[in-house]
């Protein structure tokens, strides 16, 4: 698939090959891009509601907001009826490109694939037919030794989705070897990314050379973003001429021991980063000062830890062998206990789990807000609550994750995680501020914050950093700037304020200026005073 042409591959003082840059780029400049990976498959759960070539969807969970790359309906292929399109044109395209090749050994499965078997079985059809775009896979790293290595269940899991893997090609006349079928399936395993939506919602997965060729660091400089079945490596910081081109392949922001194990469990490699070489001592891994009754605090943790010790788990939480420290390790691990998998297509725990927790966590006095996986729980919490129409809950927790954790998390304010977190909160703003006279807009109210006012000052700030982000002709940005658009025409919801007012158009920008200066401060004691906001929580609940 074309790409664009401002970086070169060659060996990378990191191992085996790298992406490096061609010319300097700025931050938020797009380093590489793809118009489509070469392999991208849906997960089972998002192949009834999802075009399975241009990704746009009918009813996706999280945080996307309506009419990002969604689409009113999709229909069955007629023929195998395992994959949906949204259009004509769609299944055309995918007809020609891959779908003519798999329609009727598709067809005669009872079930959709998963999508990892899927994946390999284009891949496998690919080399089988001579395709030159398939060639370079078989450059890539597959680790098969290692991955048999560690068995388990995963092994066992790899090799029965390869046996089927084969099975498929050898009932369309394609001699495929074990071995052959196994290693297609380590390529896929230690090579492929995560198929997202702009809004980091998960869809699927993809294989493409050209992305395996982004190498890893826990302190990237480009961050990738999806766009429909279009891929952008944007710069986090200024690259140099030359330098080398780095993604994460994991949650960065975890802590140095959950990141370390993680990456060589998947991928087989420990990270020497500059953030790796701080170990636990890294400014994100910090926990604050105990208070004088941590004792009883914590009384919950002494309990749970010699359970905790003797699973296989624990290591990649261990923070040190002191008292303290280990009692640090068992809140982490207990933490995390509650997390879903980042490829979780919906909550799998419900809103009040996930508050619980939160609160137990909190409880301690030594989590900050800022330390994973809090992050991360706010963010699946937020997600239930959404999910359960818990719309005032979800409020407070996307207002702390933008307002006090996201700046530290995500430094850069054009980092894509963080405009999504502000556009979501705008989105949530502007639905629970459409009935001013509810309880919970006047318990707000109460403490000097302004929802319709609060909205404009997310809006103007995703709009500000959206080119960025995601490009403002990207689907995420097009939608961003029509809201923006129907607020500020004549007779959109601005222009009628402000008329009412008898305010002109030339004042428009320093008012809303000093209106905004004045909300924001409100903004951050309501987001910081737990007090507050579970009073009004309640009260409304």
């Amino acid at each position: 698939m074309s790409s664009t042409n401002t970086v070169e591959v060659k060996p990378s003082p990191l191992g085996g090959k790298g992406t490096f840059t061609t010319r300097a780029c700025e931050a938020g400049d797009v380093v590489f891009s793809l118009d489509r990976p070469l392999i991208a498959t849906l997960d089972r759960a998002r192949i009834a509601d999802t075009c399975s070539w241009c990704f746009s969807w009918t009813d996706l969970p999280g945080l996307s907001g309506a009419g990002i790359n969604q689409t009113a309906k999709v229909n069955w292929c007629s023929g195998c009826k395992k994959v949906k399109y949204c259009s004509k044109r769609c299944q055309s395209q995918s007809w020609k490109a891959i779908h003519k090749r798999e329609c009727k050994e598709l067809a005669s499965q009872a079930e959709p694939l998963p999508n990892t078997v899927f994946a390999v079985i284009q891949m496998m059809e690919g080399l089988s037919v001579g395709d030159q775009r398939y060639s370079s896979i078989l450059e890539l790293d597959a680790h098969r030794d290692d991955f048999e290595k560690a068995g388990g269940q995963r092994w066992d899991s790899m090799q029965l989705m390869a046996t089927t893997a084969m099975s498929v090609m050898r009932a369309k006349g394609v001699n495929v070897a074990g071995e052959s079928a196994t290693m297609s399936m380590c390529v896929l395993m230690c090579n492929s990314s995560r198929l997202v939506t702009p809004t980091f919602d998960p869809l699927g997965l993809v294989l493409d050379p050209a992305i395996a060729r982004l190498n890893h660091s826990c302190d990237p400089n480009a961050v990738m973003v999806f766009d429909g079945p279009r891929l952008a490596a944007r710069a986090l910081a200024p690259i140099r001429e030359g330098d080398e081109v780095l993604i994460s392949y994991i949650d960065n922001t975890a802590p140095y021991g959950v990141r370390q194990g993680e990456l060589q469990s998947q991928y087989f490699f420990d990270c020497k980063c500059t953030k790796c070489q701080l170990g636990n001592k890294a400014a994100q891994d910090a926990f604050l000062d105990p208070t004088s009754d941590f004792e009883e605090r914590i009384k919950l943790i002494d309990d749970l830890l010699p359970k905790l010790v003797d699973d296989p788990a624990w290591p990649r939480h261990v923070l040190g062998e002191s008292k303290h420290e280990q009692r640090l390790s068992a809140l982490q691990f207990y933490a995390y206990s509650y997390l879903d998998s980042p490829d979780a297509a919906r909550p799998t725990r419900d809103a009040a789990s996930l508050r619980k927790a939160i609160a137990i966590i909190r409880n301690t006095g030594v989590w900050p807000l800022s330390r994973q996986p809090l992050p991360a729980l706010y963010r699946q919490y937020a997600i239930a609550c959404l999910e359960g129409k818990r719309y005032n809950e979800a409020f407070i927790a996307m207002l702390r994750l933008h307002a006090l954790i996201d700046p530290v998390v995500y430094p850069q304010a054009h980092h894509p995680v963080r405009v999504v977190h502000a556009w979501s909160l705008a989105t949530l703003s502007k639905a629970i501020g459409s009935d001013p006279t509810s309880e919970f807009c006047r318990a707000l109210q109460s403490q000097g914050v302004d929802l319709s006012m609060l909205f404009l000052a997310l809006l103007f700030e995703v709009v500000e950093q959206v080119e960025k982000s995601h490009g403002s002709k990207s689907l995420f940005g097009q939608t961003v700037g029509g809201a923006l658009q129907a607020m500020m025409e004549p007779g959109g919801e601005l222009d009628s304020q402000f008329s009412l007012m008898g305010v002109s158009r030339e004042q428009w920008p320093k008012i809303v200026e000093d209106r905004i200066k004045e909300l924001w401060p409100k903004v951050l004691a309501f987001a910081e005073n737990d007090d507050i906001a579970a009073q009004i929580d309640e009260a409304v609940a």
